[in-house]
C-alpha cells in the first residue's frame, strides 16, 4: 500500500517539475504570492518566523540527531538505520534537485527573511515531511491505542503543513517549491516504510 502510494506521489512530483520547466506554474506562484504579501501582519509574522526556524537544517538534523541517539540507546538498531536512509536521503535529494533545475528564489524584495542558494524543490518542505512522517510511522508501530496513534499523525500533519507554509508567508519560496517538497519528502518516507514493512 505505502508503496503504491508513494509511486503516486513521486508521480505528481514529476509532472508538478515538468510544468514548471514549461513555464506553466509560475504565473499561479506569482499570484499566491501576491495575496499573502498583501495579508501579513506584524504579530502573524513573528509566529511565521519561530516556525520557519522549526525546519532549518541545524534544528532538523538536531532533531534528527536526538531522534537517531534515541533509538539506538534503545537498542533499536533497524529503526535507527532506516531514520538515518530517510535524512540522508531526504538531504541528498534537496541538494542534487536544487542545484540540477537551479531555479532562483522569488524576488528579494518581498522576502521578509535571509534565504540563498536556489529555490526548487523547498529543503523545508521536504525535510519536515521526510522527517516527521518517518518518525510518525516508526513512532507509530509501537502505540497500540488508536486514538492516540490518530493524534500523532495530526501533530505531524500540523506541523508539516504549518512550517512548509511559512515558507510562503516569508516569501522565500514560491507554492510549487513547497508543493515539490511535500510531495517528493512524502514518497521517500512512504517508499522507505514500504521497504521496512517487507
Amino acid at each position: 500500500m505505502s508503496g503504491g502510494i508513494s509511486a503516486l506521489l513521486l508521480g505528481v512530483f514529476l509532472k508538478l517539475t515538468s510544468e514548471f520547466r514549461e513555464g506553466e506554474v509560475t504565473p499561479l506562484d506569482q499570484a499566491i504570492l501576491a495575496f499573502l504579501s498583501h495579508h501579513r501582519q506584524d504579530h502573524l509574522t513573528a509566529a511565521v518566523k519561530i516556525l520557519t526556524a522549526l525546519g532549518s537544517p541545524i534544528v532538523l538534523g538536531s532533531c534528527a540527531g536526538i531522534a537517531f541517539a534515541f533509538l539506538c540507546l534503545k537498542r533499536r538498531w533497524r529503526d535507527a538505520r532506516y531514520f538515518a536512509i530517510a535524512g540522508l536521503g531526504a538531504r541528498l535529494l534537496t541538494e542534487g534537485l536544487k542545484h540540477y533545475i537551479s531555479r532562483p528564489r522569488p524576488d528579494a524584495a518581498g522576502r521578509l527573511v535571509e534565504a540563498g542558494g536556489f529555490s526548487y524543490p523547498s529543503g523545508h518542505a521536504l525535510g519536515v515531511t521526510t522527517l516527521y512522517a518517518f518518525l510518525t510511522f516508526v513512532i507509530g508501530r509501537h502505540i497500540q491505542n488508536r486514538r492516540r496513534r490518530m493524534l500523532l499523525n495530526l501533530i505531524a500533519a500540523g506541523l508539516i503543513i504549518s512550517i512548509s507554509a511559512s515558507r510562503l508567508y516569508l516569501g522565500v519560496h514560491y507554492p510549487s517549491d513547497v508543493l515539490s517538497g511535500f510531495f517528493l519528502g512524502l514518497a521517500w518516507a512512504l517508499l522507505l516504510a514500504a521497504v521496512y514493512l517487507r
